[in-house]
C-alpha cells in the first residue's frame, strides 16, 4: 500500500477526520438546545422544550460516536477541544443557533445571555480537554515498574478516583446552583437578556464547575463506572427527566419574583447538556482500555522492570552461571 494511503487509514486519521465532521454540528446542537430549555424554563412552561430536549439527545449521540472512534487515538479528542474552543467563542457572542431545533425565539443577546452566567462553553472545554488527557494516558506507553509498584494509594486508586469524581461532580452541581439567577421578572419584557444583566455574575463559580468537571474527565480512565454512575444519578436525570416531570404535574413552575427554585430550575438544562457532554465524551474511555489490555505488548510493558530493591533481570547466562568458566 502507498505510504500516503496507509496514512489516510490510520487511527489518528480516522479519529481526527471524524472528530473534526462531527465534534461542531455535536456541540452547536447542545448549545442550543440547553439556551432553548433555559429560555422556556424561565418562562413558566412546565416541560420547558421538547425541541430542545430531543436536540440534547441527538448533540449527545454524536459525541458518543466521536468518543468511541477516539478508541485507538486520542486525536479526535483533541480535534474536538479544539472545535470546542470555537465553537464556545461563538456561542459567547450569540451568533451560533439552530431555529429548527427551538420552540423560543432568541435572539443574539438572549443566546450569550443564556452561557454568560455559567461559562458553559468554558466547562464544556474543560470536560473534553479532560477526555483528551485521560485518552491520551491509556495510550501513553507504561513507565518502568509501574506494574509492580506497591503503595496503599496505588492499590486503591480507583477507589480514591471514585471518590474524588463523586465529590467534584456534586460540588460541580451545587456550585451550578448557586451562581444561578434567582429571579427572572424580567423574563416578559427583556427575556433571558433582561434576567441576566439584573444578575450578579461569579465567574469565579463558573471557572471552579470547569476545572471540577475537567478533572473528573480526567480520571474517567481510573473510574469510569463511577464517573458515569453518578453524572448519570447527579446531573442528568434529576434534570432531564425527574424536574421536567415534576413541574408538569405539580404546577410548581419558574414565577417572578427571587426564589430558590428559580436557581434550581435554570441551573437543570445545563446541568443535563453539561452532564450529557461529560458522560459521551468519556464513553470511549471503556474501548480504548479494553484495546490497552488485550495488546500483549503493552502487558509486558507492565510486568517488567521491578523496582529498585528487586532482582536484577538476568540476560547474560553466562553471567548467570556461577561456576568458572571451562567448568
Amino acid at each position: 500500500m502507498h505510504p500516503s494511503l496507509a496514512a489516510l487509514e490510520s487511527p489518528h486519521m480516522r479519529s481526527g477526520a471524524f472528530a473534526f465532521v462531527f465534534t461542531p454540528i455535536a456541540l452547536v446542537l447542545m448549545g442550543t438546545a440547553m439556551s432553548d430549555v433555559q429560555t422556556l424554563t424561565a418562562l413558566g412552561m412546565p416541560l420547558a422544550s421538547v425541541e430542545g430536549l430531543v436536540g440534547m439527545a441527538l448533540a449527545a449521540i454524536l459525541l458518543g460516536l466521536v468518543s468511541v472512534n477516539c478508541a485507538q487515538s486520542p486525536v479526535g479528542m483533541y480535534v474536538a477541544f479544539g472545535w470546542s474552543m470555537i465553537i464556545g467563542f461563538l456561542q459567547l457572542i450569540g451568533v451560533v443557533q439552530v431555529p429548527i431545533l427551538m420552540a423560543a425565539s432568541i435572539n443574539f443577546d438572549d443566546m450569550t445571555a443564556t452561557v454568560l452566567w455559567n461559562l458553559y462553553p468554558v466547562i464544556v472545554s474543560a470536560i473534553l480537554l479532560g477526555t483528551a488527557v485521560a485518552f491520551h494516558r491509556i495510550g501513553a506507553p507504561a513507565r518502568r515498574g509501574e506494574g509492580t509498584r506497591s503503595s496503599a494509594l496505588r492499590a486503591h486508586r480507583r477507589t480514591w478516583a471514585t471518590v474524588l469524581v463523586v465529590l467534584a461532580i456534586l460540588l460541580a452541581d451545587i456550585i451550578l446552583i448557586e451562581i444561578a439567577p434567582a429571579d427572572t421578572t424580567r423574563i416578559g419584557a427583556e427575556s433571558m437578556s433582561g434576567v441576566v444583566a439584573a444578575h450578579s455574575l461569579q465567574p469565579a463559580g463558573g471557572l471552579l464547575v470547569a476545572l471540577l468537571l475537567g478533572a473528573a474527565a480526567s480520571l474517567s480512565r481510573r473510574s469510569l463506572t463511577g464517573l458515569q454512575s453518578v453524572t448519570w444519578a447527579v446531573l442528568i436525570l434529576p434534570s432531564y427527566l425527574l424536574l421536567p416531570l415534576w413541574t408538569s404535574l405539580s404546577g410548581h413552575v419558574v414565577t417572578p419574583g427571587v426564589s430558590t427554585m428559580t436557581r434550581v430550575s435554570l441551573a437543570a438544562p445545563v446541568a443535563t447538556a453539561l452532564g450529557l457532554t461529560l458522560v459521551t465524551a468519556t464513553i470511549g474511555i471503556y474501548w480504548a482500555r479494553s484495546l490497552r489490555s488485550a495488546d500483549p505488548a503493552r502487558d509486558c510493558e507492565d510486568q517488567e522492570a521491578p523496582g529498585p530493591d528487586g532482582p536484577a533481570a538476568v540476560t547474560d547466562p553466562l553471567a548467570a552461571d556461577p561456576r568458572p568458566a571451562g567448568r
